[in-house]
Protein backbone atom coordinates (compact mmCIF):
# COMPACT_ATOMS: atom_id res chain seq x y z
CA UNK A 1 0.00 0.00 0.00
CA UNK A 2 1.24 3.41 -0.84
CA UNK A 3 1.43 6.10 1.48
CA UNK A 4 -1.28 8.19 -0.39
CA UNK A 5 -3.68 5.11 0.26
CA UNK A 6 -2.55 4.80 4.19
CA UNK A 7 -2.94 7.98 4.68
CA UNK A 8 -6.54 7.61 2.68
CA UNK A 9 -7.49 4.89 4.37
CA UNK A 10 -6.69 6.38 7.74
CA UNK A 11 -8.29 9.63 6.69
CA UNK A 12 -11.43 7.70 6.13
CA UNK A 13 -11.56 5.66 9.25
CA UNK A 14 -10.94 9.21 10.98
CA UNK A 15 -14.28 10.43 9.57
CA UNK A 16 -15.75 7.36 9.73
CA UNK A 17 -14.88 7.36 13.72
CA UNK A 18 -15.50 11.25 13.82
CA UNK A 19 -19.05 10.56 12.59
CA UNK A 20 -19.76 8.13 14.61
CA UNK A 21 -18.32 10.22 18.21
CA UNK A 22 -20.28 13.21 16.58
CA UNK A 23 -23.53 10.85 16.04
CA UNK A 24 -22.85 9.48 19.67
CA UNK A 25 -22.44 13.18 20.59
CA UNK A 26 -26.03 14.14 19.11
CA UNK A 27 -27.26 10.97 20.74
CA UNK A 28 -26.12 11.60 24.13
CA UNK A 29 -26.57 15.24 23.40
CA UNK A 30 -30.33 14.87 22.58
CA UNK A 31 -30.78 12.13 25.67
CA UNK A 32 -29.32 14.72 28.24
CA UNK A 33 -31.41 17.68 26.71
CA UNK A 34 -34.56 15.44 26.89
CA UNK A 35 -33.68 14.42 30.38
CA UNK A 36 -33.07 18.07 31.27
CA UNK A 37 -36.09 18.96 29.73
CA UNK A 38 -38.29 16.23 32.00
CA UNK A 39 -36.43 17.31 34.98
CA UNK A 40 -37.69 20.90 34.28
CA UNK A 41 -40.73 20.38 33.36
CA UNK A 42 -41.53 18.21 36.68
CA UNK A 43 -39.52 20.90 38.91
CA UNK A 44 -42.25 23.10 37.07
CA UNK A 45 -45.14 21.57 37.96
CA UNK A 46 -43.80 21.18 41.53
CA UNK A 47 -42.93 25.04 41.84
CA UNK A 48 -46.35 25.53 40.68
CA UNK A 49 -47.95 23.40 42.76
CA UNK A 50 -46.13 24.58 45.47
CA UNK A 51 -46.88 28.29 44.50
CA UNK A 52 -50.62 27.09 44.08
CA UNK A 53 -50.60 25.88 47.75
CA UNK A 54 -48.94 28.56 49.24
CA UNK A 55 -51.48 31.47 47.38
CA UNK A 56 -54.15 29.17 49.17
CA UNK A 57 -52.15 29.18 52.48
CA UNK A 58 -51.40 32.97 52.06
CA UNK A 59 -55.63 33.57 51.03
CA UNK A 60 -56.39 31.71 54.34
CA UNK A 61 -54.18 33.13 55.97
CA UNK A 62 -55.38 36.78 54.96
CA UNK A 63 -58.90 35.87 55.26
CA UNK A 64 -58.00 34.64 59.27
CA UNK A 65 -56.34 37.80 59.29
CA UNK A 66 -59.29 39.46 58.20
CA UNK A 67 -62.07 37.88 60.16
CA UNK A 68 -59.68 38.97 63.84
CA UNK A 69 -59.95 42.11 62.42
CA UNK A 70 -63.19 41.95 62.38
CA UNK A 71 -64.01 40.52 65.32
CA UNK A 72 -61.30 43.12 67.23
CA UNK A 73 -63.24 45.95 65.48
CA UNK A 74 -66.79 44.85 66.81
CA UNK A 75 -65.33 44.41 70.41
CA UNK A 76 -63.85 47.68 70.67
CA UNK A 77 -67.04 48.80 69.36
CA UNK A 78 -68.92 46.69 72.14
CA UNK A 79 -66.62 47.88 74.16
CA UNK A 80 -67.13 51.36 73.47
CA UNK A 81 -71.12 50.63 73.90
CA UNK A 82 -70.72 48.89 77.17
CA UNK A 83 -68.44 52.00 78.17
CA UNK A 84 -70.96 54.55 77.14
CA UNK A 85 -74.29 52.76 78.55
CA UNK A 86 -72.01 52.80 82.03
CA UNK A 87 -71.20 56.55 81.66
CA UNK A 88 -74.98 57.57 80.85
CA UNK A 89 -76.17 55.51 84.05
CA UNK A 90 -73.62 57.96 86.25
CA UNK A 91 -75.23 61.04 85.08
CA UNK A 92 -78.65 59.21 84.93
CA UNK A 93 -77.92 58.77 88.62
CA UNK A 94 -76.40 62.02 89.03
CA UNK A 95 -79.08 63.71 87.18
CA UNK A 96 -82.30 62.09 89.78
CA UNK A 97 -84.68 64.40 90.51
CA UNK A 98 -83.49 66.14 93.84
CA UNK A 99 -86.22 64.32 95.62
CA UNK A 100 -85.56 60.83 94.65
CA UNK A 101 -81.60 61.76 94.62
CA UNK A 102 -81.86 62.74 97.83
CA UNK A 103 -83.92 59.65 99.53
CA UNK A 104 -81.47 56.92 97.00
CA UNK A 105 -77.97 58.79 99.00
CA UNK A 106 -80.20 58.57 102.10
CA UNK A 107 -80.74 55.01 101.50
CA UNK A 108 -76.96 54.80 101.54
CA UNK A 109 -76.40 56.58 104.24
CA UNK A 110 -78.83 54.68 106.55
CA UNK A 111 -77.29 51.13 104.88
CA UNK A 112 -73.38 52.24 105.63
CA UNK A 113 -72.95 54.76 107.80
CA UNK A 114 -71.38 54.13 111.60
CA UNK A 115 -72.03 56.61 114.03
CA UNK A 116 -70.39 59.82 114.43
CA UNK A 117 -69.17 59.69 111.04
CA UNK A 118 -68.68 62.48 108.39
CA UNK A 119 -70.98 62.75 105.55
CA UNK A 120 -68.75 64.38 102.51
CA UNK A 121 -70.94 65.34 99.67
CA UNK A 122 -70.18 67.04 96.55
CA UNK A 123 -69.91 70.78 96.07
CA UNK A 124 -72.33 70.07 93.47
CA UNK A 125 -74.78 68.66 95.69
CA UNK A 126 -74.16 70.68 98.83
CA UNK A 127 -77.68 72.68 97.97
CA UNK A 128 -79.90 69.39 97.78
CA UNK A 129 -77.87 67.18 100.72
CA UNK A 130 -77.72 69.57 103.22
CA UNK A 131 -78.34 69.65 106.88
CA UNK A 132 -82.12 69.73 106.40
CA UNK A 133 -81.36 66.28 104.40
CA UNK A 134 -79.14 64.65 106.91
CA UNK A 135 -81.72 65.14 109.97
CA UNK A 136 -84.32 64.32 108.12
CA UNK A 137 -83.45 60.93 105.94
CA UNK A 138 -80.57 59.25 107.93
CA UNK A 139 -81.21 57.65 110.98
CA UNK A 140 -77.43 56.79 112.26
CA UNK A 141 -76.88 59.05 115.26
CA UNK A 142 -73.90 61.47 115.35
CA UNK A 143 -73.43 62.30 111.80
CA UNK A 144 -71.87 65.41 110.35
CA UNK A 145 -71.91 66.83 106.89
CA UNK A 146 -69.51 68.52 105.24
CA UNK A 147 -68.94 69.74 101.48
CA UNK A 148 -65.93 68.02 99.53
CA UNK A 149 -62.90 70.10 98.63
CA UNK A 150 -62.84 68.20 95.98
CA UNK A 151 -65.26 68.06 93.21
CA UNK A 152 -66.42 64.51 92.41
CA UNK A 153 -69.66 64.03 90.09
CA UNK A 154 -72.19 63.22 92.90
CA UNK A 155 -72.85 60.75 95.45
CA UNK A 156 -71.24 60.87 99.21
CA UNK A 157 -68.21 59.26 101.25
CA UNK A 158 -68.65 58.69 104.93
CA UNK A 159 -65.93 58.88 106.98
CA UNK A 160 -64.65 58.43 110.18
CA UNK A 161 -61.19 57.56 112.24
CA UNK A 162 -60.75 54.08 111.62
CA UNK A 163 -61.82 53.90 107.42
CA UNK A 164 -63.39 55.69 104.57
CA UNK A 165 -66.51 54.56 102.14
CA UNK A 166 -66.88 55.83 98.57
CA UNK A 167 -70.34 55.75 97.98
CA UNK A 168 -69.56 58.26 94.95
CA UNK A 169 -71.74 57.93 91.75
CA UNK A 170 -68.61 57.00 89.66
CA UNK A 171 -67.83 54.68 92.33
CA UNK A 172 -71.27 52.90 92.61
CA UNK A 173 -71.56 52.74 88.80
CA UNK A 174 -68.39 50.64 89.17
CA UNK A 175 -69.32 48.49 91.43
CA UNK A 176 -72.70 48.12 89.31
CA UNK A 177 -70.07 47.62 86.22
CA UNK A 178 -68.60 44.58 88.37
CA UNK A 179 -71.87 42.94 88.93
CA UNK A 180 -73.77 43.50 85.51
CA UNK A 181 -71.02 43.75 82.66
CA UNK A 182 -71.03 40.05 81.65
CA UNK A 183 -74.90 40.31 81.63
CA UNK A 184 -74.88 43.92 79.33
CA UNK A 185 -72.07 41.99 77.38
CA UNK A 186 -74.35 39.45 76.25
CA UNK A 187 -77.24 41.81 75.58
CA UNK A 188 -74.77 43.58 72.99
CA UNK A 189 -74.73 40.01 71.09
CA UNK A 190 -78.40 40.46 70.35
Amino acid sequence: MSKEAIIKNIAATAAASAADIAADAATKRDEILSSAKRDSEAKLAEAKAAAEQNSALNRARQAKIAELDARKITLTAKRRVIDAAYALAEKKLIALPDKEYARFMGVLVNRYAEEGDTVIVSPRDAARLNEAWLKACCKTPGLKLAVSDVDFSGGLMLSNSVCDKNLTAEMLVSEARVRTERKVAEMTEE
